[in-house]
């Protein structure tokens, strides 16, 4: 995990809620068809709304992207400086890494933030560095299976949506 600056459990539990969801990961060797599939789910804990978007073809996801609204007097984050502080190092960890693009934008009352990972251009081995990112050892340079990548979002709690 990373070192938050936070002074209040609630706020920096607020923040690594949003990052593990902004990364729920799993490489398997797995490989399928050339079938294009999107599914999106959504999830509201803690003051965040997150919505994730699944794009594969047959077996092998090809991007994944989540976008969460972190609502600062929900999530138990004082105010926008607070936010930036608890949200920098991340940002930081995250600049730079091929195929992956994250950005934080900051209200008043919230933070709106946007992950997508391109698995087409990834750099996985990086990727599987980062905090929140859940991955099997063993398959770091494997196709990101769209079986397996479901099951695990589904079971941290989104639910599909339409």
């Amino acid at each position: 995990m990373f070192n938050l600056t936070q002074r209040r459990p609630t706020a920096q539990l607020a923040a690594i809620i949003a990052l593990l969801a902004a990364l729920v990961l799993l490489l398997t060797a797995c490989s399928g068809g050339s079938s294009e599939t999107k599914v999106t789910y959504t999830k509201s804990e803690g003051g965040i709304n997150s919505t994730m978007t699944i794009t594969a073809e047959g077996d092998d996801v090809t991007e994944q992207s989540i976008k969460s609204v972190i609502n600062y007097k929900e999530a138990g984050i004082k105010d926008k400086a607070e936010a930036k502080s608890t949200f920098a190092p991340v940002m930081d960890d995250y600049a730079g890494v091929k195929g992956l693009t994250h950005k934080v934008d900051y209200t008043d009352t919230d933070a709106t933030e946007t992950l997508t990972v391109d698995y087409k251009n990834a750099d996985l081995k990086k990727i599987a560095e980062l905090t929140g990112a859940e991955f099997d050892e063993a398959n770091k340079d494997s196709k990101v299976s769209f079986k397996e990548t479901v099951a695990t979002v589904e079971a941290s709690g989104f639910k599909k949506k339409g």
